[in-house]
């Protein structure tokens, strides 16, 4: 299986829309897959814009992105920090499908396909 940010370059990828974080500044995509169709990472937090504004949770898409690596800020522990991959300048948006989502506990999606 290719990880995502293999390749630092733009490609273009599928995903499910989960939802837009409590303080609105990240969005939770969910089984992201390559161009293939094949999936290369099960969830990617990206930083929200415009290309977010009409999803709803359970949406669907196709879209082109660059993957980007950044040092992942973990406030809970004293561990060494870790390396990890977004995505960035989210481009050619095209909802595709939808799929239904169903709440587990009060915080966390379930996702039934």
């Amino acid at each position: 299986m290719r990880n995502l940010g293999q390749t630092m370059e733009r490609h273009g990828y599928q995903a499910t829309f989960i939802k837009v974080d409590w303080y609105g500044k990240f969005a939770l995509l969910y089984a992201i897959m390559d161009e293939r169709h094949i999936q290369i990472c099960d969830h990617v937090w990206v930083r929200v814009g415009s290309w977010c504004e009409q999803l709803e949770p359970g949406s669907v898409i196709t879209f082109t992105a660059v993957p980007i690596k950044y040092v992942k800020k973990n406030q809970h522990t004293t561990k060494q920090l870790e390396v990890d991959v977004t995505l960035s300048d989210i481009e050619n948006i095209r909802k595709v499908g939808e799929i239904e989502l169903h709440k587990v506990g009060e915080h966390e999606p379930h996702v039934e396909i």
